[in-house]
């Protein structure tokens, strides 16, 4: 960016938008940083939503930084939905008409969750926001039931959630598996097994086709007619990126702000896109990463890329899940593999022309570490080193 840089404007006040305010001061940017959030709540991250927060109704999600911090160092709006971009003019329009100009805009706007297009679709609760999780919690109170519609990371960590605080619980999964959006076939079968032993009910290859109220909560009817009841009924079948915006100001759109491959740049030098919002172009063909470690790895792309500094070295996409207490890690790209090797019966190891490009474990947090390293490096490995349960992983890298 040029020396003129004096305002930047960030859409959205999520996890990925306030680490981008947070990034462009620890890089000494030392003008004004105006930070636009819906929520009314400090920018936090949401992993804790779908666990810790179901819970117990003390916990809360982990905030970015404190109250104190963003008094003293942004200007963070809360409750100021952003109506418009005018690029031509450089200027956000919020909705109680105030027009803000900028030198550089981040378009941090997440996503919003799905909706069930089925007759009484409305009746499945959502849980995006810390509201959602609250109200959910709250629901919980003297349920005994719950059904989950959707088998993903969110539906199969809310079961997870529910069957933790005693609830008789079933998941519906439209898809053939569950997990078969980005989980290998093999680490969804753990998680499958783990909550097949705590006795929640998985089913796989149908979809809800109604919802109905009931004097305690509502009754779900399926494809092949039958019909399951809970006291609480939750749908967790993904986001829409919020792209609302960004189509309007004539940015290129496709499942998501296009960006390059680096920095979180768009068609516009002067507008970067981050986090959930995001689709990356010519990264592994394109595409959407819905991940904490992508929110924060984005938010400090574009901050550098703002200020002219040098990119950091990116890490290689991961993330993980827990669920009764295990945690679920997968780093790389199994999907693009070749072959794949198992370390022991909760550990693959996954190859591409003899190159590791991915991993995925349950547990095993120190392995993990050491095959993010060598998902990064590309390395080759010597397979029957490195398919040694309990074997040390750095020894199993080819000469």
């Amino acid at each position: 960016m040029p020396g003129t840089l004096r305002r930047v404007v960030i859409v959205g006040a999520g996890h990925a938008g306030g680490a981008c305010a947070l990034a462009l001061r620890e890089f000494g940017f030392d003008g004004a940083v105006v930070l636009l959030g819906e929520e009314r709540h400090h920018p936090y991250e949401r992993p804790a939503l779908s666990k810790a927060m179901l819970a117990s109704d003390d916990a809360a999600p982990t905030v970015l930084a404190d109250a104190a911090r963003w008094a003293g160092g942004f200007d963070l709006r809360l409750g100021a939905p952003v109506l418009a971009i005018d690029r031509g003019r450089r200027l956000v329009r919020l909705a109680d008409g105030t027009d803000l100009s900028y030198d550089a805009l981040v378009l941090a706007t997440g996503g919003s969750a799905r909706n069930l297009d089925i007759p009484g679709g409305e009746l499945a609760q959502l849980l995006r926001t810390s509201d959602d999780a609250v109200a959910l919690r709250a629901r919980m109170r003297g349920a005994r039931s719950a059904v989950v519609i959707g088998g993903g990371v969110i539906g199969l960590e809310v079961a997870a959630s529910f069957r933790a605080g005693g609830l008789s619980v079933r998941v519906i999964e439209a898809g053939p598996r569950i997990l078969g959006r980005n989980v290998p076939e093999e680490a969804a079968a753990w998680i499958a097994g783990l909550h097949e032993r705590e006795g929640v009910e998985i089913r796989t290859g149908i979809a809800a086709r109604s919802i109905a109220a009931t004097e305690r909560g509502a009754a779900v009817t399926l494809g092949d007619g039958t019909v399951l009841e809970g006291d609480i009924v939750v749908q967790g079948i993904g986001i829409r990126p919020r792209t609302e915006l960004a189509e309007a100001a004539g940015l290129p759109c496709r499942d998501g702000l296009l960006v390059g491959p680096t920095y979180a740049s768009t068609a516009d030098p002067l507008v970067w896109g981050i986090g959930d919002l995001a689709f990356r172009e010519g990264a592994a063909g394109g595409a959407r990463q819905e991940s904490w470690a992508h929110a924060q790895g984005s938010a400090r792309a574009a901050a550098r890329a703002i200020l002219g500094l040098a990119p950091e070295p990116e890490e290689t996409p991961w993330f993980w899940s827990d669920q009764y207490g295990h945690t679920l890690r997968i780093v790389g790209a199994p999907a693009e593999a070749d072959e794949s090797l198992a370390r022991g019966p909760q550990f693959r190891l996954y190859l591409r022309e003899g190159r590791v490009i991915g991993a995925a474990c349950l547990d095993a947090a120190r392995d993990f570490a050491i095959a993010r390293r060598l998902v990064a490096a590309g390395a080759r490995l010597d397979r029957e080193k490195a398919g040694q349960a309990g074997g040390d992983l750095r020894k199993a890298v080819a000469a």
